[in-house]
């Protein structure tokens, strides 16, 4: 028994505008995962800074 649906055949028959979709899906995920994690990251150590700042003005 064979499935009525392949994804192969799909791809191969779809317009060229869903194959560039299709391919640039995975790396546009992978960039904008990479910036939001970087971006958090520098806040993080932005606040961190600010904290040991503000504490050290405090003692003082």
């Amino acid at each position: 028994m064979e499935c009525g649906f392949s994804i192969i055949s799909y791809y191969s028959q779809s317009p060229d505008w869903v194959k560039a979709v299709w391919v640039l899906s995975a790396p546009a995920f992978t960039l904008g995962m990479t910036a939001v994690i970087l971006w958090y990251r520098v806040a993080m150590r932005r606040l961190d800074r600010s904290a040991v700042s503000s504490t050290l003005d405090s003692v003082s």
